[in-house]
């Protein structure tokens, strides 16, 4: 029975390609945040590695004067991480909630290299908030 609805289905292209298109939009969903966020995948810093995107990493271990947890934008620890080690961001530098502060232009802001999609009206990136589906 599995095998004539399988041919069936096959048989369909619009079915076929729509399940496929819908297969990728879940996958990619799921995978959103290892696609992007605003926490780096892999720090290497002064020999130590940390998995940010998994555990939260202080900024104080990372060679700053704040409590709370590392922002991983603020050029004093990315300049702290270039000069010790390294850092692995993932394909989009933003999380869904992330607002980017050193845009140039006025929001909402148009598609360039740091933004695919562009910005909205609060300075967030659209393509990493269609990832998250909000």
């Amino acid at each position: 029975m599995f095998n004539a609805f399988r041919a069936k289905f096959s048989s369909n292209r619009l079915a076929f390609y729509s399940a496929w298109l819908i297969s990728l939009i879940i996958t990619l969903s799921l995978a959103a945040n290892w696609l992007a966020n605003d926490r780096p995948l892999l720090v290497s810093y002064q020999g130590k590695w940390y998995m940010p995107i998994i555990w939260q990493v202080s900024d104080q271990d990372l060679g700053g004067q704040l409590l709370g947890p590392a922002d991983f934008h603020d050029p004093f620890i990315k300049a702290e991480i270039a000069n010790h080690g390294f850092m692995i961001m993932p394909l989009i530098a933003f999380a869904y909630d992330t607002i980017d502060f050193s845009l140039q232009q006025t929001v909402p802001s148009p598609p360039d290299s740091k933004h695919h999609l562009g910005t909205d009206d609060l300075g967030r990136d659209v393509l990493s908030r269609l990832l998250y589906g909000v």
